[in-house]
């Protein structure tokens, strides 16, 4: 298990992930590209990205979020 992941923390594709989040699909890949998110492939070659089952972002930092 990973740090930063639990029970809680499922991984879906960055379409699924979007909205959960609260970040649209573009905002959720710059997020990954610059490193603010850290993603794992699928097995079907898909980049996976963490969400807690809370609907709070495990690999994002939310200190960077502007309100």
């Amino acid at each position: 298990m990973n740090v930063g992941e639990d029970v809680a923390t499922v991984w879906l594709p960055i379409a699924e992930a979007a909205p959960r989040l609260g970040v649209t699909v573009d905002g959720l890949r710059s997020r990954v590209r610059r490193g603010l998110v850290t993603p794992r492939k699928g097995n079907d070659g898909r980049l996976l990205v963490p969400v807690s089952t809370d609907s709070a972002a495990t690999g994002h930092d939310q200190s960077m979020d502007v309100v």
